[in-house]
């Protein structure tokens, strides 16, 4: 389990690296590969998608330090009658 938070981890900073780098190069990236249109048009949208790229990056860190392999933290609910809890291993 200890392995799949790492890969979880790696993966998370990949992402969060990929965004921040859509969000600095954003006027270059969008004349690079977008030359048919408005060069104002696809840096906005390098910028508002490096922005949810590293969100999301942030996210799989923070559940994968969070959650174990099919468990929510905290997390209470009935059973037959019985209340049952599920919580960070």
């Amino acid at each position: 389990m200890e392995t799949i938070k790492i890969i979880g981890i790696i993966v998370g900073l990949i992402l969060i690296m990929l965004g921040v780098i859509a969000l600095y190069d954003a006027r270059k990236l969008s004349t690079k590969w977008f030359s048919f249109f408005d060069k104002n048009e696809g840096t906005k949208w390098f910028k508002i998608g490096g922005f949810l790229i590293s969100i999301i990056g942030a996210l799989v860190i923070f559940f994968g330090q969070k959650w174990e392999m099919g468990t929510v933290p905290n997390s209470h609910f009935c059973v037959n009658g019985e209340v049952v809890s599920l919580t960070i291993v």
